[in-house]
């Protein structure tokens, strides 16, 4: 199964695409940024972020697309996250293409063991845990972090997954969009 992951951004969408079964494994095939700047027109910002998914998907013919949800604690721009998040799902609904969201802290606690917070963080110990990744973007990075968690959730068996990963897994109400588990 080809996952591509999205870390969504406003400035710095990041994404990557994990095309293998075998997590530890999983190379990331291909990765990006999606940049826009505040001078550019919201709009234009929307449709060139959703444009460029829609691209790399088609291109790489993900089966799965998986983006980071909000950050449910957070208090900046959260209206601006919501805008973009929803214009996202909504232009892959329209193309059929199913996609799955994970919030910020549970699919680090389902890839790294624990639910930690810092961006810089992450990608550090992303990075150290999966050096077979060789992506060095932070928001690329973490778009291969929310695609790993997807596949552990697609390609692996509950009976199988650590104890952290089913209370990860528990929480959540997963948006699926087209498709079944």
């Amino acid at each position: 199964m080809r996952i591509l992951g999205i870390d969504p951004s406003w400035t710095a969408t990041g994404l990557a695409l994990m095309p293998t079964d075998m997590i530890d494994q999983a190379e990331v095939e291909d990765w990006g940024v999606i940049k826009t700047t505040t001078k550019e027109p919201d709009i234009m910002r929307l449709i060139k972020i959703s444009d460029a998914i829609l691209d790399m998907r088609e291109r790489t013919k993900a089966d799965l697309v998986a983006i980071e949800g909000y950050s449910y604690g957070a208090i900046n721009a959260r209206e601006k996250m919501g805008e973009l998040s929803g214009v996202i799902k909504f232009r892959l609904f329209e193309e059929d293409i199913p996609y799955l969201v994970f919030p910020p802290l549970t699919w680090r606690k389902v890839v790294l063991g624990k639910a930690i917070g810092r961006k810089d963080e992450v990608a550090m110990l992303l990075t150290q845990r999966y050096p077979i990744w060789g992506i060095d973007n932070v928001d690329a990075i973490e778009a291969a972090g929310v695609a790993a968690c997807a596949q552990i959730f697609k390609m692996t068996q509950p009976e199988d997954w650590k104890q952290y990963q089913k209370d990860a897994f528990k929480k959540l109400n997963i948006a699926i969009a087209t498709g079944e588990r």
